[in-house]
């Protein structure tokens, strides 16, 4: 009997086909089990996430329906408040004009009254005129224009009012608001028409009224006021005499003070000069002032000036003062110039004028 042969490979080319096979399925079921599980935790994660963020965008709803309601509400309250603002608008521009009206109808009235006044006295110095049968000679006492100050007080005050051209000079700087620093600081930032009301403002004015009642007939006068410059207070009448025969004129001169608001610094020598620049010349100067001049000769003007600085443009002023002219001084207070009562009394000493600080019941 033949024997078989013997082979060194026994397994059929089919049979380590199906083994790789196998081999390779087994391999894929392990490879997929594990992705599976992977993308189960990443699923359960996303998942997570999109409820945080759905639980967000479920509150943020929440939040923006409660927004809007509240900005609806501060819509409805903003429309009733602007209806509230315009009524009060309205309201205010109403009060306004009425205010305005009353102001209007006050200063007529007023500005009637004066008149009335002006026309009652000229009469009564033309009567007066007309009963002295033309004499010059003027009694004792005798005035162009009538004053009564309160509670009828007249003062015997030592000024020179005997003059034959007096130059009367109204210092209308912002100083003349008020008696301290602090309040002429504040009252120069104040409308004109406040202004104006200041008492010692009005303290002035009432000076310039009785000065006209002071003056002696058959001479002649002249107003200027000044701060940064000087200037004829009676427009159209710069450079000319009035006559103090002439009560028209001296109402019109009063009229006119009135008129005037306090402003800008005080320049005394461009006051001065105008007693030399009148033809003819004054000889007798009544000055109305508070203090010494803050501003000088000098175009460089600068807005602080020390007190010697002061003394020093004073002493600039006197020097344009022509010769022969009494200077009468009636100073008003004003705090923190202790050189200028010294001054100004100097000046009168030198000048044969007076120096005068009245009390403050006085005209």
């Amino acid at each position: 009997m033949k024997r078989r042969q013997f082979a060194t490979f026994s397994l059929s080319f089919i049979d380590a086909i199906l083994c790789g096979f196998g081999a390779v399925i087994l391999l894929f079921l392990i490879i997929n089990a594990q992705s599976r599980s992977h993308r189960i935790e990443q699923t359960l994660a996303l998942r997570a996430e999109v409820d945080t963020l759905q639980a967000k965008i479920d509150e943020g709803r929440r939040n923006l329906v409660q927004i809007r309601n509240t900005l609806d509400e501060h819509q409805v309250k903003i429309k009733r408040f602007e209806g509230l603002s315009r009524q009060v608008i309205e309201i205010q521009q109403e009060k306004q004009q009425q205010l305005a009206r009353l102001e209007k109808d006050n200063i007529s009235t007023k500005a009637h009254i004066n008149r009335l006044r002006s026309d009652v006295k000229s009469s009564k110095e033309a009567n007066k005129r007309l009963e002295a049968g033309g004499s010059t000679a003027v009694e004792q006492g005798e005035r162009l224009r009538e004053h009564a100050g309160e509670g009828q007080r007249q003062y015997l005050t030592g000024l020179n009012l005997n003059g034959k051209r007096t130059l009367i000079l109204l210092d209308s700087s912002a100083s003349m608001l008020a008696e301290t620093i602090v309040n002429a600081v504040v009252r120069k930032n104040l409308p004109d028409a406040q202004k104006i009301r200041s008492a010692k403002w009005r303290r002035a004015l009432a000076i310039i009224d009785w000065i006209s009642t002071q003056l002696p007939p058959n001479a002649e006068f002249q107003l200027y006021s000044f701060n940064k410059k000087a200037f004829a207070v009676l427009p159209g009448k710069s450079g000319e005499w009035l006559s103090t025969s002439d009560p028209q004129a001296l109402n019109e001169v009063v009229r006119a003070a009135r008129k005037l608001v306090p402003q800008h610094g005080t320049d005394l020598a461009g006051a001065f000069s105008i007693a030399s620049r009148l033809s003819p010349k004054a000889d007798n100067i009544l000055l109305i002032t508070d203090g010494l001049p803050t501003l000088g000769t000098s175009k460089n003007r600068s807005s602080k000036v020390s007190s010697n600085k002061r003394l020093v443009h004073f002493q600039e002023a006197v020097l344009g003062l022509p010769g022969h002219v009494a200077v009468n001084t009636i100073m008003l207070p004003m705090e923190g110039d202790p050189e200028a009562a010294p001054a100004f009394w100097l000046l009168a000493t030198k000048t044969g004028g007076s120096f005068f600080t009245p009390a403050r019941d006085w005209p």
